[in-house]
């Protein structure tokens, strides 16, 4: 088995090179990980409180 650190890796999200603890980690941090998650699924950090408000309001609108 080839050892880790013999290959370069470099994370997906900031192109930065890492040493990977594992042979199926693709990011160099949990924070890179975190932000692509967001990127893939169309969200952002900053929106994600006024969104869940927003839906509240609108099932409350809704009740009346």
């Amino acid at each position: 088995m080839a050892d880790l650190t013999d290959r370069q890796h470099y994370c997906k999200y900031c192109s930065k090179e890492f040493k990977p603890e594992r042979s199926t980690r693709r990011y160099c941090s949990d924070g890179c990980r975190i932000k692509m998650w967001y990127k893939r699924n169309g969200r952002s950090r900053r929106n994600r409180k006024s969104s869940s408000s927003g839906r509240k309001a609108k099932q409350k609108k809704q009740a009346e």
